[in-house]
């Protein structure tokens, strides 16, 4: 039986590693007696706040577990994900040697247990149902990265419909209709739709109010050229003249 670990001045027991082993979905189905002897390959870790556990790139040649902390996934300035205790950081590592895909920082003082690759393959080479329970497992996350990849695809799609209906507005031909389902999701998105609605049933109507006026001030301005017109011929000497004749004409045929 391996020594106990001394964990942030802690001291953790083979029982307790395998209690914080029982915490990761990873190993949550391994046998006890599989799961012993994984709790003995395990090596304490520590990261102050702000230190960096790995970087893209590097390596991977370890998983690690979290005990206490929270640590910090990302790609340069771009945060992926957050992990608190419990989570397992490069869990793919022990299944292939290939760069890590991303760079994890410690945000707050944080203790780990390591797995090495090289003693974790060489227990399942003995302990094969370990491998095949990980294995299980890492297809689970594929299957669900799957779906989460499947409604980023809707996601996006629904995005351009925004866009789509955006450049409509802009151009004179939106249809309120071609966004009416998006109003109904509960999620940022339906916000925004419902918000791009409103916002698009105000133009509409302003549009139509304006349209009105221009109707009604057209129409104002043909009458006043009309009447302006008007004025502009009866004011002429020839139009006079030929009222005067007018008048003559009418005084000698009498009553």
């Amino acid at each position: 039986m391996a020594e106990p670990i001394h964990v942030n001045h802690e001291v953790l027991s083979q029982d307790d590693m395998m209690a914080v082993l029982r915490t990761t979905t990873i190993f949550m189905e391994t046998p006890d007696a599989a799961l012993r002897e994984v709790a003995d390959l395990l090596r304490p870790q520590s990261l102050a706040a702000g230190e960096q556990l790995f970087a893209r790139g590097d390596p991977g040649d370890c998983m690690y577990i979290l005990v206490k902390g929270r640590v910090r996934v990302h790609d340069g300035e771009r945060v992926l994900n957050d992990l608190w205790a419990g989570s397992v950081v490069g869990e793919m590592a022990i299944l292939d040697d290939a760069g890590r895909v991303a760079s994890v920082t410690a945000v707050e003082p944080t203790q780990l247990l390591r797995l090495d690759e090289a003693p974790f393959q060489a227990l399942m080479d003995v302990q094969p149902e370990i491998g095949f329970a990980i294995i299980k497992v890492l297809c689970q996350y594929l299957r669900a990265r799957l779906r989460d990849m499947a409604q980023d695809f809707v996601y996006l799609q629904h995005i351009g419909r925004m866009t789509t209906a955006a450049a409509a507005l802009e151009d004179g031909s939106y249809d309120p209709s071609s966004i009416a389902d998006l109003t109904e999701r509960y999620d940022p998105l339906g916000q925004l739709a419902r918000a791009f609605q409103h916002m698009a049933n105000e133009v509409l109507a302003r549009e139509i109010s304006l349209r009105e006026q221009v109707q009604a001030l057209t129409i104002e301005i043909d009458q006043a050229k009309k009447e302006r017109q008007v004025a502009e011929i009866t004011e002429t000497d020839y139009f006079r003249a030929l009222q005067a004749k007018v008048g003559r004409l009418r005084g000698r045929r009498g009553p």
